[in-house]
């Protein structure tokens, strides 16, 4: 264990010692235990960006056997982790870990010099079936916590409003998974609370007080499905870096006014634009610009115009690599079809992003900027619902796209070589150098699909084609020299297909719902087998279903 130690010097001390606090049973995602550690002050460095920190630490725990994966989490699509609690055992300087500022504490082992310890710890995990008045909970109550920083409670029914009064010095407080359906209103009186975890659980209502957390950096509210609003004063936690909470899904109404005031937040999963002053306005997104990961901005219809548009800065926000714009009530939008795509365009993010999802956009055509090759980290972009737009950008160019989604743009009737190259550039080059994947679905005034030249698509491996009624033509599939998979379903005007134009890396072979298509590929069934597929026929990668 010493050299474990030695490897792990650079990871701070108190870093390591919070790792007491979790039961060898007990599972977390990173990110939960890096928070508590910045809210605690067990990261030594004064940034922004703290957490960047953390997570090396954290990483490096990983390296030296302190902290061990667990299983993947397929709802919250993490990794878990355990602590390694046989490596802590024997800490040098420990004083062989007699002291009680990390307890944990059951109804297992429950001792009768609990209070005496209590008023004594820094950190508890406290686990019970069940905190009632002969629990041993109620030592909570009459302790005076002098020193308390950290507390978990895990299987509590509920919890007495005495119960934070004593907690001034509380700064994490983690109730997730646990049974309780209310917070108490004397929360508002933990005046140095920094983390605040009540994911899984039923609780409905934020109560009013909350915003009196001043230093409150965490709020987790995962999987709260209950919670359909934020309290009306919510912009006052000025400190807040991170909201965990299905925000465009999940609330009813519109945001409260004052969430610009927010400048530190990094995680903000949505963001839901009010409607004539009513919450808030897209413009307090402005200096919001530590804003991380995914991030969602829906009911765009109640932008009123470009300018507006514009003071969301989207273009400022460097650290979101994945961005969905959503339009929802059509039935009573404001804005033109002309002024709504002025609004887009004006909704530029940076160059630093990944993934672009538009859903429902309005506007009758897309924005330029998303032909621009300077986004040279797009890897991802999914068109859904776009239904007044009659033309495909010209995303060809794009260097890094490897995945794209377009999907129910019913103006759109042809599909030719302005999407793959913009006949202005000065140099022309191969169109789409990375794509991968390639979904076109509920098309259902396409007809054609031509402009593929030598060399374009070079990486395609799989082209998925569903729902097209109309079309009639497609490239030559000679053209996508690494596709491996093609999918064909529901075009029934389809017959342009030639089986000797296959590429011969393809693998599988779908169609179906293609009456056409299906006649010839009956007519020509002996031919298959010499095609380089003939063991994907015999394990039914071609299927020739019978749905005429």
């Amino acid at each position: 264990m010493g050299s474990n130690w030695a490897a792990a010097k650079s990871v701070p001390e108190r870093c390591i010692e919070h790792c007491k606090l979790f039961s060898p049973d007990c599972e977390f995602v990173k990110d939960k235990l890096v928070r508590t550690w910045v809210a605690d002050d067990c990261i030594e460095m004064e940034s922004e960006r703290m957490e960047d920190l953390g997570k090396f630490y954290f990483d490096a725990l990983i390296q030296d056997g302190i902290i061990v994966s667990s299983k993947w989490d397929v709802s919250l699509r993490q990794m878990k982790y355990k602590v390694n609690t046989d490596a802590l055992v024997f800490k040098p300087g420990d004083d062989n870990n007699n002291n009680n500022e990390y307890l944990i504490i059951d109804d297992h082992n429950y001792r009768r010099n609990l209070a005496a310890d209590l008023e004594e710890a820094l950190h508890l995990t406290w686990l019970c079936n069940r905190f009632n008045h002969r629990s041993p909970f109620s030592h909570v109550v009459t302790t005076d916590f002098k020193h308390l920083h950290m507390l978990r409670l895990q299987g509590c029914f509920e919890l007495p409003n005495a119960i934070f009064w004593g907690l001034k010095h509380l700064r994490s407080l983690d109730m997730s998974r646990s049974c309780i359906s209310e917070l108490p209103s004397s929360i508002g009186g933990l005046e140095s609370l920094r983390y605040l975890d009540i994911s899984g659980t039923t609780v409905s209502e934020l109560p009013h007080s909350l915003p009196r957390l001043y230093f409150l950096q965490t709020l987790n509210l995962k999987f709260c499905s209950n919670i359909v609003a934020l309290p009306r004063e919510f912009g006052r936690l000025v400190n807040l870096r991170h909201l965990d909470l299905d925000i465009v899904y999940q609330l009813k109404y519109s945001m409260p006014r004052g969430m610009g005031n927010l400048v530190r937040l990094q995680t903000l999963p949505g963001f839901i634009v009010g409607k004539n002053g009513d919450g808030c306005g897209i413009g307090e997104l402005k200096n919001m610009n530590q804003i991380t990961g995914s991030f969602c901005i829906s009911r765009l219809e109640n932008v009123s115009n470009a300018e507006e548009a514009k003071e969301a800065a989207l273009s400022d926000k460097k650290y979101i690599d994945k961005l969905k714009l959503i339009w929802r009530n059509h039935d009573n939008y404001i804005n033109s079809i002309e002024e709504t795509t002025e609004i887009l365009e004006s909704l530029q993010p940076h160059f630093h992003l990944k993934e672009l999802d538009l859903t429902s956009y309005p506007g009758s055509k897309l924005p330029g900027w998303i032909s621009n090759p300077g986004y040279t980290n797009i890897i991802s972009i999914d068109l859904y619902s776009c239904m007044n737009c009659d033309l495909l950008p010209s995303i060809g160019q794009l260097p890094a796209l490897k995945t794209l989604r377009i999907v129910d743009m019913r103006n759109v009737r042809s599909i030719n070589s302005r999407f793959c190259r913009n006949s202005k550039a000065p140099v022309v080059k191969p169109a789409f150098p990375r794509l991968e994947t390639f979904i076109l679905n509920e098309m259902h005034n396409l007809e054609k699909w031509s402009g593929v030249e030598d060399g374009d698509f070079r990486c395609l491996r799989r082209l998925h084609i569903a729902n097209c009624p109309k079309l009639l033509v497609l490239p030559s599939q000679s053209r996508f020299r690494s596709l491996q998979q093609l999918e064909i379903y529901r075009c029934t005007r389809l017959s342009s297909f030639r089986r000797w134009l296959l590429p011969a890396s393809v693998e599988s072979l779908i169609i179906s719902g293609c009456r056409k298509l299906s006649n010839m590929m009956r007519q020509d069934c002996l031919c298959w087998k010499h095609m380089g597929i003939a063991s994907a026929a015999q394990n039914q990668w071609i299927d020739l279903k019978k749905d005429l």
